[in-house]
């Protein structure tokens, strides 16, 4: 059985690197996660990734499309490019 790795990544970065300090690893290239882990001030769970899609960065808007993540229990989060780093929010009700 393979193990899990997990890997860190900068906002608009496409490199991950791995966590693993006895094998490190470093992927190249724009992949959607299984999982994400929410920053401590958002309670620092993990949370499951259930889509991507693309659009304007809800804090700056600049830019064009940036990579959205769906996440389990109504949460978003967007990767900007512009300087915004990984904003996270949920969506309003209709």
């Amino acid at each position: 059985m393979s193990e899990i790795k997990r890997f860190e990544k900068e906002a608009g970065s496409g490199v991950l690197v791995s966590m693993d300090e006895e094998e490190p690893i470093m992927i190249i290239g724009d992949t959607l996660p299984e999982w994400v882990r929410l920053p401590p001030e958002l309670g620092g769970a993990k949370k499951t990734v259930l889509s991507g899609f693309m659009a304007p960065c809800p804090r700056c808007g600049v830019g064009g499309r940036v990579k959205h993540m769906r996440l389990e229990g109504d949460l978003y989060v967007a990767e900007c490019k512009n300087g915004c780093g990984f904003v996270w929010y949920n969506r309003k009700a209709e």
